[in-house]
């Protein structure tokens, strides 16, 4: 699943991913195993939950959030950052 949200300013999808982040931290949602990654010069927040591994970016104005099976999570996310430009 690929849920993307676009915002009319870059510095109002930050908002956005930011606040998104922080009220995961905080114990928002089913969602574990925070981690913080950097994959092809793109900060990535990596989670766990609902049988899924989740990855939450922003590209300029779009925050995308990605949910995939565990075991394709490492090569979807590279070829979700290469093609979804």
């Amino acid at each position: 699943t690929v849920w993307i949200s676009r915002s009319k300013e870059d510095n109002r999808a930050a908002a956005l991913f930011e606040r998104m982040v922080e009220r995961i931290r905080a114990g928002a949602g089913p969602y574990g195993h925070f981690k913080e990654l950097t994959v092809k010069e793109s900060k990535v927040v990596s989670l766990f939950g609902n049988d899924k591994r989740h990855f939450i970016y922003r590209r300029g104005k779009d925050l995308l959030w990605i949910e995939v099976d565990y075991k394709l999570a490492e090569a979807f996310l590279e070829e979700a950052l290469e093609k979804l430009k």
